[in-house]
């Protein structure tokens, strides 16, 4: 109960973070690099948890941890050609809310049946692979119309 309670509370402020510095034009170029990292660092620690009581949640953590860090290394070769991303794209967001709605599902509903979660770890895996390979596809694009 504890850790679900620190999960919300960790969202809820996060969340109204996000809208306090939109809200009054208050972000900073920091906040803007630290936040999607403590975002990450939930994110892995959430899953970690996870994959005591449920091991299949490896593979998730797996597909995360190599799309994550394909997106940090691109990132930083565009970043030496003075080129940005301008924000995540819609298949990173997807990917990130299925993401995290297995978490809480998984949280919240602890006598999930066996069948159920991996259903749910599946779909979220899924969803990792397809954001993956469409920023594969970006990122190619990207470094190919800025080197000629």
């Amino acid at each position: 109960m504890w850790s679900s309670g620190i999960l919300v509370l960790s969202g809820v402020t996060d969340a109204l973070d996000g809208f306090i510095a939109r809200r009054f034009n208050m972000g900073t170029k920091i906040g803007q690099l630290i936040d999607p990292v403590a975002d990450k660092l939930t994110q892995v620690a959430v899953v970690t948890v996870l994959m005591f009581k449920w091991p299949i949640f490896s593979v998730l953590l797996l597909l995360f941890i190599v799309k994550e860090s394909y997106m940090l290394i691109e990132n930083l070769r565009l970043y030496r050609k003075s080129i940005t991303l301008d924000g995540s794209k819609w298949y990173g967001k997807v990917a990130t809310i299925v993401f995290y709605l297995t978490m809480v599902i998984a949280v919240f509903m602890p006598n999930l049946s066996q069948e159920t979660i991996y259903l749910l770890v599946t779909s979220a895996s899924a969803f990792q692979i397809l954001a993956l390979y469409k920023y594969i596809q970006l990122f190619t694009s990207l470094h190919k119309s800025h080197s000629k």
